[in-house]
């Protein structure tokens, strides 16, 4: 998970409206990353992974790594992720079949 937060750039990530990053007002960004741009041998559970992070955070953040529960997509913890960035966090979701490359 700490490379899909190293990889997903504007130009891999998509966000909602189609530029590659959402980035409200309060610092923060929001990339939406599928998996099969960090291994291309991903073929199921494609969902994108949610890595949000706030630039008006400290310097030195932690990092939260959120595994969503059965069935659970990523996306639907989003202001799960959002609150943990605007807290000082790095976070990100993922579903857990993926995580675990089942």
């Amino acid at each position: 998970m700490l490379a899909l937060a190293g990889i997903a750039t504007p130009a891999h990530a998509q966000a909602p409206g189609g530029n590659g990053t959402s980035q409200p007002s309060s610092g923060r960004i929001v990339y939406l990353v599928k998996p099969s741009e960090a291994d291309p041998g991903i073929t199921a559970f494609n969902e994108p992974n949610y890595v949000v992070l706030n630039r008006a955070g400290p310097a030195d953040p932690k990092l939260l790594v959120f595994l969503p529960g059965t069935n659970g997509a990523p996306l639907s913890y989003a202001l799960v992720l959002l609150v943990a960035a605007d807290a000082g966090y790095r976070s990100s979701a993922s579903s857990t079949m993926t995580f675990l490359r089942w």
